[in-house]
């Protein structure tokens, strides 16, 4: 059977010339991606939030915590907040009560001959905890070419590290390479806890 032509119909695809319908693809974009971004970038403020808090001013009780930072010679009044460097016998004074003081400062020479700079220092825990101390890390020197260097190890009254009960106290001498003549900075500056308490004694040979 045969279907008769529609007169009125027309094969586009059979006429020369004519344009071909072309069928067009939309692609449907995805949703949420923006929310995504977001939620990252807010993720990553509150991670810098967290590890400011944890790295910043430490806990109070331990030596190096957040200071009130106060300083008083030997004997005289405490609470005055310290201005710059302090002079020989004057005491530091931590968040957590942990008075360091610099008794003394001069020439010295360690097991071999060679000649050294100590610092006689002293803490004293006058809070209620038990404090930690660490000894060689908690120190440097600045020298009168305004070299910082750690300590060395003399084998002489070396200040150790330990803890420190409420009421107790430790002394020892903190030494340093070299000999030159002029003036030092003796520097408390606790490298193993993250805190921003430091003092300075200033003291010449």
């Amino acid at each position: 059977m045969t279907t008769p032509n529609n007169p009125n119909s027309q094969d586009f695809s059979s006429q020369p010339g004519q344009p071909q319908p072309q069928v067009v693809y939309v692609q449907e974009k995805k949703k949420g991606g923006c929310l995504k971004w977001v939620g990252i970038a807010a993720l990553v403020l509150v991670v810098i939030a967290v590890l400011a808090v944890i790295f910043g001013d430490g806990e109070g009780g331990e030596a190096g915590s957040s200071s009130g930072n106060s300083s008083s010679a030997e004997g005289g009044k405490k609470g005055n907040e310290a201005q710059g460097p302090l002079e020989l016998g004057q005491t530091y004074t931590t968040k957590g009560k942990l008075e360091v003081t610099v008794h003394s400062f001069g020439l010295d020479s360690n097991l071999v001959g060679e000649s050294v700079v100590c610092a006689d220092v002293e803490y004293a825990n006058k809070g209620d905890k038990e404090v930690d101390f660490e000894g060689y890390w908690d120190w440097k020197v600045q020298n009168p070419n305004g070299v910082i260097t750690d300590p060395t190890f003399t084998g002489n009254d070396d200040l150790d590290r330990g803890k420190i009960a409420a009421g107790g106290n430790h002394q020892g001498r903190v030494c340093f390479d070299g000999s030159d003549q002029g003036e030092y900075l003796i520097k408390y500056d606790p490298s193993l806890s993250f805190s921003s308490e430091k003092a300075e004694w200033k003291a010449a040979i």
